[in-house]
């Protein structure tokens, strides 16, 4: 995973496409917002999870098939991201997906 700078947080634009409508999610995408963006590459993005300081939690956007990424985020929230959430006084991790095909991959 790779985290974005703010002057790169355009890359994941494309990826709010054929979703629900979270202008926060947009808000952060334009730097109109304070927010996190972690991402599978750093070009051609396939797939973000951005964190929202407003709303205090995360959205999954972009492509839920992307196994680079899904497989490894579990891993990545518990050593990356919870350590993080921590030193802001936050013990809780709130996601939700841009789409609804974001339910199918933890579906059993």
């Amino acid at each position: 995973m790779y985290e974005l700078s703010r002057d790169h947080f355009y890359k994941a634009a494309s990826l709010l496409k054929n979703g629900h409508p979270h202008p926060e999610v947009q808000s952060i995408l334009e730097n109109n917002n304070p927010g996190w963006i972690f991402t599978d590459r750093v070009d051609s993005t396939r797939t973000a999870l951005v964190w929202s300081k407003g709303m205090k939690g995360f959205y999954l956007i972009g492509d839920e098939t992307n196994d680079a990424f899904t497989d490894n985020l579990d891993d990545f929230i518990r050593t990356s991201i919870a350590p993080r959430m921590r030193e802001l006084g936050m013990n809780y991790f709130e996601v939700s997906g841009h789409h609804d095909q974001w339910n199918n991959p933890w579906k059993n």
